[in-house]
């Protein structure tokens, strides 16, 4: 027991360095310098060409058009409106982290990890409404959020063999900070 007590308090130390350092500020600033994809729900699925296969997270954003309505009024009607009755397995609105929300030209729509940012990308983009794997599904959405404009940031975490302990404190930390307003969490 002596052993998991020692263990416990390295690994807390570790990643409360991640947690409260540089290192999270560091990954948003490359995360927001990845020159982001933009794209439309109708757009083809070969702009997302530029991903790899590769482990890492990604955020989308949704470009706002809310003219004279809130953030939460304008993507409220967006992302309710759907032609599908029983539209699930899809990220719900965080409506404290809505109600919070800045106006500003792009905003934070879902943050995810994966170890296929190339696959995960396109799964919330090609996903249809029935399928039981969690994602935006875009495509499946209603024409009101088929004309609006999305973009999809990455960053790619390099050869880690603790993916899953390390990958899950950096999403937990970096949606922290940007409070993207769906998601489960």
């Amino acid at each position: 027991m002596k052993e998991i007590e020692k263990l416990d308090k390295r690994l807390t130390t570790i990643i409360n360095k991640l947690k409260n350092g540089m290192i999270i500020d560091e990954i948003i600033k490359q995360l927001n310098d990845s020159n982001p994809i933009e794209f439309t729900a109708a757009s083809n699925e070969n702009v997302f060409e530029k991903f790899s296969e590769k482990a890492g997270i990604y955020l989308f954003e949704i470009k706002n058009s809310s003219k004279k309505k809130t953030i939460k009024d304008w993507f409220e009607e967006l992302w309710n409106t759907t032609d599908i009755k029983n539209f699930q397995h899809s990220p719900a609105i965080i409506k404290k982290r809505i109600a919070d929300k800045k106006e500003k030209e792009w905003i934070e729509l879902y943050l995810g990890k994966s170890k296929n940012v190339y696959k995960r990308i396109l799964e919330h983009y090609n996903l249809e409404a029935d399928k039981k794997t969690f994602g935006l599904k875009l495509r499946a959405r209603g024409v009101k959020l088929k004309k609006q404009k999305f973009r999809v940031k990455w960053f790619y975490f390099g050869d880690i063999e603790e993916y899953i302990t390390i990958s899950t404190i950096i999403e937990s930390c970096v949606r922290n900070k940007l409070k993207p307003i769906t998601g489960r969490q």
